[in-house]
């Protein structure tokens, strides 16, 4: 499969298909994402709706979410609807989006907001701010980045966290249904620091780049898949841009256990 993935990968024509087979399979589960969505958005869409599919267990008991590069972390909202018993845990370092992101969530119980960056060590690091919303990153932008017009417009120095110092020192010690990682290029760097929550993690939400890098240093989709099968992680949804190679993909481990 590994072998067939990676020829596939080598054509841009493939990335149609791996679009076309996400909105095949995505029509049974959320009908509200309509035909002619980008294969990246029915990625996020198939994982807020069938994460109890995906990891073997039924709605009522998914407990744990963790959210990383959060932004205004609309997909809460989804979540918290579909998961009763869910809680949200949503990093967000950017000065800009943290006093609304705030506010959103100031009253839900269920939702843990920490305003600082998740990264491979604990200590202070650079966030480069952009022009473009939703856009900010602990990476540098690439000198020829996919995205004609987007520039950096200035930088801030934030705190940073690696995600198992962070849960180890709130007493977080179970398992973790699902991360959410969407950190602009910067994904490697926190599965780096996340070693020990990947060993109980059951599924990643990841935007991966496969060509065309926008940030500095970003991991490749590659990258991503030889750190993450470290852990017993496959891949089981891509959706990419055509124009870009950036999109989502979602990670799941073999699930031997009965349907919970």
């Amino acid at each position: 499969m590994k072998d067939i993935l990676r020829k596939l990968l080598a054509h841009q024509w493939s990335l149609t298909f791996f679009g076309w087979l996400v909105r095949v399979t995505m029509k049974a589960n959320s009908p509200s994402i309509g035909i002619g969505a980008p294969p990246y958005n029915y990625a996020q869409s198939f994982v807020e709706g069938n994460l109890p599919s995906l990891i073997n267990v039924h709605p009522t008991h998914i407990r744990h979410i963790v959210i990383i590069g959060g932004y205004y972390a609309f997909e809460a909202d989804h979540l918290l609807s579909l998961y009763p018993n869910a809680t949200i845990t949503i990093f967000e370092p950017s000065p800009r989006y943290w006093p609304r992101l705030s506010r959103r969530f100031a009253n839900e119980p269920r939702v843990t907001l920490v305003n600082k960056a998740i990264s491979d060590a604990d200590g202070t690091i650079t966030l480069h701010q952009t022009n473009w919303e939703a856009s900010d990153s602990i990476l540098e932008l690439a000198p020829s980045n996919a995205f004609a017009g987007l520039r950096e417009t200035d930088s801030v120095i934030v705190e940073s966290v690696t995600l198992d110092s962070y849960l180890a020192s709130v007493g977080a010690a179970g398992n973790v249904d699902l991360i959410w990682c969407d950190v602009q290029g910067a994904e490697l760097h926190v599965l780096r620091g996340a070693k020990a929550a990947l060993s109980r993690t059951a599924c990643l939400f990841l935007e991966v780049q496969s060509w065309g890098m926008i940030y500095d240093g970003a991991a490749t989709l590659a990258d991503i898949t030889r750190f993450v099968s470290q852990y017993g992680f496959v891949l089981c949804v891509l959706g990419l841009d055509v124009r870009t190679g950036m999109g989502n993909s979602i990670w799941i481990k073999k699930i031997d256990a009965p349907f919970g």
